[in-house]
């Protein structure tokens, strides 16, 4: 009869142990950590709590997604840097249904989303160049297009500003209002386009009438370029032997 009392206390005993093993093995929490950063101390909002986790049943990860500035979130991982064929659990796609009957640490997995945009001023022979962007270079985040109007407003003393291209020589490829949606760092450089100035031509007769010079009198000089005058004019005046030149003012004396 002990014998008997003995083997079904021992049964009892054994089977409250596995109630208890079974209950405390029923589930865990789940803890969400900010992951690996290469590049200094992790900044960043809306890092959602933790949660707990049933045994034998796929876990639905929050909805409720960290923001770290200059990179985009690609889900969660149970390592903070990525080994070759680990799984990224992505947010609203994936479920995590591995069951570790311990305390289960997730870490946000990061891309840095970020390429710089370098502003070459390209600076034209006498000119001193204003109004370049500052902060330089200037940080795009990927997948949006960086509005140039933004960044800068470049001016350069007898020249006009008119866009960017991706070498120093051009050709052109972007308008100051456009808009730059590479991917991968770059540089631009300022495109001038030289002020143009208008030279008239005054006969200047002391008498008598004038040929010879082009209708309208004007000739177009473009900066940092010489002005040929080929023009040669008449005067129907005998008492002048014929054209000399030409001066700035009317009253020379050749």
């Amino acid at each position: 009869m002990k014998k008997i009392l003995s083997i079904l206390l021992t049964v009892v005993l054994l089977g409250s142990f596995g109630a208890v093993f079974a209950s405390a093995a029923s589930d865990y929490e789940v803890f969400f950590h900010a992951g690996d950063d290469p590049l200094g101390e992790v900044v960043l909002t809306s890092l959602p709590p933790s949660m707990w986790k049933d045994v034998g049943d796929p876990l639905t990860l929050p909805t409720q997604i960290p923001v770290r500035p200059d990179y985009k979130f690609l889900g969660w991982a149970t390592s903070p840097i990525l080994e070759t064929g680990q799984k990224v659990y992505k947010v609203n796609v994936d479920e995590y249904d591995s069951d570790n009957f311990v305390p289960l640490n997730l870490y946000a997995i990061w891309e840095y989303n970020v390429c710089l945009v370098t502003f070459n001023d390209n600076t034209p022979p006498g000119g001193t160049v204003t109004g370049m962007p500052s902060p330089n270079p200037v940080k795009k985040t990927k997948g949006t297009a960086l509005a140039l109007s933004t960044v800068g407003s470049p001016a350069c003393n007898g020249y006009t500003f008119v866009g960017w291209a991706r070498s120093a020589t051009g050709p052109l490829a972007f308008s100051p209002n456009g808009y730059c949606s590479d991917d991968t760092n770059l540089t631009l450089y300022a495109v001038w386009e030289a002020d143009t100035y208008t030279v008239t031509l005054n006969a200047n007769s002391p008498g008598g009438a004038v040929t010879g010079l082009p209708d309208p009198p004007t000739l177009i000089k473009t900066r940092g370029v010489n002005l040929q005058i080929t023009e040669a004019p008449v005067l129907d005046n005998v008492n002048y032997i014929g054209f000399s030149g030409w001066a700035t003012t009317a009253a020379v004396t050749v």
